[in-house]
């Protein structure tokens, strides 16, 4: 087996001295969809910055990197913190609207033999609904997940705690969204790194102003940097004619409807 080695990424040049910015009070919206803890203690005790970090979400938290991402933050915020004697919180966003459900519907595990096993929650069909993350419930198959997972995983003396952590976040009645939210959360709070979670009405409320002006923008696909989510998933604007339509028929229809 051939063993990968790690290298240092490379940082062109002097990164430079961070640019000044001015501590600001954190919305009641934003605050509304972070998961309770620490860091959002922190959010709402007055003028902070944020160091800010994400992911969409995963099956058991998805790749490694998402934990090194959230990890970094916190280590950037503590050294800005620091530097600047103010309050730097390190936020990670939950990206629930995603909706590539191909990507976060398994997890690899090394099992005893350090082999490589995957783990599949279920497949979408190809002409299947392009459902937002927090709209894919868990369901049923998360119970035969949890246990691929225990047989796979070395009897260690961390194996029990990780699956606690694991099944108490990721039950039938969620959605992959919340369940990741939850599982990093639970994992990750206590280090101080707020859990956004980007799906959250709220955040929506508080996201609506850029939304709004994103409107006025056609990429060069012709198409809006804007999602419109209805009945039948989730579709990209058209613009043309002074007007925005969705870019399927189908979704059309369902969304009108």
């Amino acid at each position: 087996m051939t063993i990968p080695r790690i290298v240092t990424t490379p940082i062109p040049g002097p990164m430079g001295a961070p640019a000044a910015v001015t501590p600001r009070r954190v919305s009641a919206d934003v605050l509304a969809a972070v998961l309770p803890g620490p860091g959002r203690d922190r959010l709402a005790s007055g003028e902070v910055l944020v160091v800010t970090t994400g992911q969409q979400p995963g099956l058991f938290t998805g790749p490694l990197y998402t934990i090194y991402k959230a990890l970094s933050a916190a280590a950037l915020a503590r050294c800005l913190e620091a530097e600047r004697k103010i309050p730097v919180v390190p936020v990670f966003w939950v990206a629930g609207d995603d909706h590539d459900l191909a990507e976060a519907n398994h997890a690899s595990v090394l099992n005893t033999a350090g082999e490589v096993v995957p783990i599949v929650l279920r497949e979408r069909p190809p002409d299947a609904q392009l459902l937002p993350l927090y709209r894919e419930p868990c369901g049923p198959e998360i119970g035969a997940a949890l246990q691929s997972l225990r047989a796979a995983l070395p009897d260690t003396e961390f194996k029990n705690d990780v699956l606690a952590w694991l099944e108490a976040a990721y039950r039938p009645d969620t959605n992959l969204a919340d369940a990741c939210a939850e599982a990093l959360n639970r994992l990750l709070g206590a280090r101080g790194i707020a859990v956004f979670r980007a799906h959250d009405r709220a955040a929506k409320r508080a996201a609506a102003p850029w939304l709004l002006r994103a409107l006025d923008v056609t990429l060069p696909d012709g198409l809006s940097p804007v999602l419109v989510e209805g009945s039948a998933g989730r579709d990209r604007l058209r613009s043309g004619g002074g007007r925005r339509r969705l870019r399927h028929p189908a979704q059309r229809r369902a969304f009108h409807s």
